[in-house]
């Protein structure tokens, strides 16, 4: 993910261009309940590693294969695109994935 540092004048600039522009609000706006992404990882790799009953390293995982699935080109990589990227079973990636969704959506 990148970060881009520019300033009011130049995104005026920028959008003025454009007849419609929208923004992506939904999380940091309306509620988060924690800190940082980050910090679903590690809670969901406790939750993991307990009850797959092995050492995951699902945090660090996790956000490695989410940097591959930007840097593969995707403009907006879905969680299915991101955990193709890990190194986890279909099976075990299915289930990051639906245990993902619920815990950010709490």
């Amino acid at each position: 993910m990148t970060e881009v540092d520019i300033h009011y004048p130049q995104l005026r600039s920028l959008l003025m261009q454009y007849d419609h522009v929208s923004f992506d609000v939904f999380d940091t706006l309306v509620r988060r309940n924690c800190a940082s992404f980050r910090s679903i990882w590690r809670f969901m790799e406790k939750q993991a590693d307990a009850r797959l009953g092995v050492r995951t390293e699902l945090a660090h995982d996790r956000e490695a294969a989410e940097i591959r699935a930007y840097r593969s080109g995707a403009a907006a990589p879905d969680l299915q695109m991101i955990y193709a990227y890990t190194r986890y079973p279909e099976k075990i990636q299915q289930y990051l994935i639906h245990m993902e969704k619920k815990r950010s959506s709490l």
